[in-house]
């Protein structure tokens, strides 16, 4: 008996592995598709119950949080600076020695938000930001990003967006 469950766990786990090195081929595929640089990643994804479309250029700051400019359905420059979910506060970037910071639309959904080219024109040439965002319920949070890489992903979003290169597209919204 005991030897009839090792057989029969070795053909499941057999049976099993084309499927799961499919499915991690196919996540390190979307991952080497969407990295444009050491730090920046570009791509375009649709929401499954809304089928918005939102193509966004990203990275991660110091606090693992995300700063992305991105575009809904063809309409934007946005921006999403951190894990900002603070109703009616809005988050700041100052770039590197900027003298006073750049307020960011997003307010947690509280306004319809506005597209923010100003910022975009800023980022393309600008090394770092440093970032305040709010949290709820914790409040104020910051993080420092590094910026440098972003003309290679903003040049990479507007071939997406013009339809000139196709994005992998996956199924989700990235975070």
């Amino acid at each position: 008996m005991r030897l009839f469950r090792v057989i029969s766990a070795a053909l499941l786990m057999s049976a099993c592995q084309p499927s799961v090195d499919s499915s991690v081929r196919r996540v390190e595929a979307l991952s080497a598709a969407r990295t444009v640089n050491a730090t920046w990643a570009v791509d375009c994804t649709r929401d499954q119950v809304t089928n918005e479309r939102r193509c966004f250029a990203g990275t991660f700051g110091t606090r693992s949080a995300p700063f992305q400019v991105y575009y809904i359905d063809g309409r934007g420059p946005f921006v999403l600076a951190g894990w900002h979910t603070f109703p009616g506060r809005k988050p700041q970037i100052r770039f590197d020695n900027d003298a006073s910071p750049f307020t960011v639309a997003d307010d947690a959904g509280v306004t319809p938000n506005q597209p923010q080219m100003s910022i975009v024109n800023r980022l393309r040439s600008a090394s770092t930001a440093y970032v305040r965002y709010h949290s709820w319920p914790y409040g104020s949070r910051e993080m420092t990003v590094d910026v440098g890489g972003f003309p290679d992903a903003w040049e990479k979003l507007r071939r997406y967006l013009s339809g000139e290169v196709a994005p992998a597209e996956s199924g989700r919204f990235p975070l």
